[in-house]
C-alpha cells in the first residue's frame, strides 16, 4: 500500500514554511541536534532534506574556511529559500547545493564526515535506500544525526489539529497531518540503519515546548504554515470558522496568560559508519 506524503512545492508552501512554523518549531530543534551533535568546523558537512535551510545556516556559521557544506532535497522551491537563507555562505565558497533524491546523491563514495537529516527522514519513499546511501557518502567513522518526530500523540500542538480535523469528520485530512509524526517509530529507525551497515546505532527520546509567545492567534496561524494549510483554505468558510473555534477551545488548557506551550519529542538517532 502506497504511504502518503507532503509536496512542499507551489502554492507559497516554502515561504510560509520558513516563515511561520520554523521561527517557533525547527529554528530551536536545529539548536538542540547542533548542541547534541556539533561538527568539526574542517569536516565536509552533508545536510540531507535541508529543506529552507534551518539546519544548514546554523552548520555555515560553526565551519572554518577548510570545512564545507552540502545541502540537498528534492524540493526546488525548498531550495530556493535556502540558497536566500545562506547567501552570504554560499559567496564565501563554503555551501553548495543539490536537487536530488535522497537515494540518488551525486556524490562519491566516503567523501563526508557528518549527514544531518533534520526532520526529513520519515518522508523519503524507501528507507532502506536512503539510509544505504548515507553509508555509501560517508567516510570510515563518520557519523549520521537524524531526528524524526515521535507520534502526534507525543506532539501536543498536531495531535489538536488532527482532533479537530477527525471531530469534523475531515478524516483524510487527519491522516495527512500525522504523516511527519506516525511512520518512523524508534525500533524502524534503527532497524533501517543497522541494516545500512551502522556498526553503533543509537536513539533517544528528546523533549522541548513549541513555546507561541502570542497565544491562540498565533498558534492557530501556525497551522497554516503546516503543508495542510492550503488544504484549510480551501474548505468552506462555515467549515474553517468550525476548525478555527475548535481549535481555540483546545487550546485553553495549553495556555496560561497570553502564552500557549505544547510539549512535542522527536528521535534523536546518532549512527556512526
Amino acid at each position: 500500500m502506497n504511504r502518503p506524503s507532503f509536496n512542499f512545492d507551489g502554492g507559497g508552501i516554502a515561504e510560509k514554511y520558513d516563515e511561520i512554523l520554523v521561527p517557533v518549531m525547527f529554528d530551536p530543534w536545529a539548536d538542540l541536534l547542533l548542541e547534541e551533535v556539533a561538527p568539526d568546523p574542517a569536516w565536509r558537512v552533508l545536510d540531507l532534506a535541508t529543506g529552507t535551510g534551518i539546519v544548514a545556516h546554523k552548520v555555515a556559521s560553526l565551519l572554518s574556511k577548510s570545512g564545507s557544506l552540502i545541502c540537498t532535497d528534492i524540493s526546488p522551491d525548498m531550495l530556493g529559500v535556502a540558497r536566500q537563507k545562506l547567501g552570504k555562505a554560499i559567496g564565501q565558497g563554503q555551501v553548495s547545493f543539490q536537487q536530488a533524491s535522497a537515494d540518488q546523491l551525486a556524490l562519491d563514495d566516503e567523501e563526508i564526515d557528518i549527514v544531518y537529516c533534520q526532520q526529513g527522514f520519515q518522508f523519503f519513499p524507501d528507507h532502506d535506500a536512503a539510509a544505504a546511501e548515507i553509508s555509501r557518502v560517508l567516510k570510515p567513522g563518520g557519523q549520521a544525526a537524524v531526528a524524526t518526530w515521535c507520534s502526534v500523540a507525543e506532539c501536543e500542538f498536531f495531535q489538536l489539529i488532527v482532533d479537530c480535523l477527525e471531530e469534523m469528520g475531515l478524516s483524510e485530512l487527519a491522516s495527512k497531518m500525522r504523516i511527519p509524526f506516525d511512520h518512523m517509530p524508534a525500533e524502524k529507525l534503527e532497524n533501517h540503519f543497522q541494516s545500512a551497515g551502522f556498526g553503533a546505532v543509537e536513539v533517544r527520546r528528546l523533549t522541548d515546548e513549541l513555546v507561541f509567545e502570542q497565544g491562540t492567534q498565533q498558534a492557530y496561524r501556525t497551522v497554516y504554515g503546516t503543508p495542510i494549510g492550503p488544504d484549510l483554505v480551501k474548505l468552506e468558510d462555515e467549515a474553517i470558522d468550525a476548525f478555527k473555534q475548535m481549535f481555540a477551545e483546545g487550546c485553553e488548557d495549553l495556555t496560561s496568560g497570553d502564552v500557549t506551550r505544547c510539549e512535542i519529542s522527536s528521535l534523536l538517532m546518532v549512527a556512526r559508519k
